[in-house]
């Protein structure tokens, strides 16, 4: 049987122009979770380099004096050019930095494992119409 020109044409457009915007219908677009998932993993990689860096940076006094040179460094980094009499605070306020800023990782770590674990279970849960 011979088709015509017309009737392959309308089949093509069928197979081009989709009615459901994704390729499994039972997936549901979730635009926002997955923008959402890509801040907080670009978060947590900045983080990650951060923490890479200052450790890095620390590695040699981890080398030589063990923590007590780790110790040693953060204090001497936390009071460059901080007058004497606040030496004090400048090391405890590198403290609180340093915690904020792993705990603030560990939290964007969690985040993007919660919310890829909902975007996994959307995508291969059926349709419930």
């Amino acid at each position: 049987m011979i088709i015509g020109k017309a009737q392959r044409r309308s089949d093509n457009a069928a197979e081009t122009f989709s009615t459901s915007p994704v390729s499994v219908s039972s997936m549901k677009p979730s635009w926002t979770l997955r923008q959402l998932l890509a801040i907080l993993r670009g978060m947590a990689l900045m983080v990650a380099l951060l923490w890479g860096l200052i450790l890095l940076n620390l590695v040699p006094s981890l080398v030589r004096g063990g923590l007590s040179g780790v110790r040693d460094r953060i204090a001497r980094v936390a009071i460059a050019g901080v007058p004497p009499e606040q030496w004090s605070i400048a090391v405890t306020r590198m403290y609180e930095a340093l915690g904020a800023t792993f705990a603030f990782g560990l939290i964007l770590y969690l985040a993007q494992r919660y919310l890829g674990r909902k975007l996994t279970s959307r995508s291969f849960a059926p349709d419930r119409r």
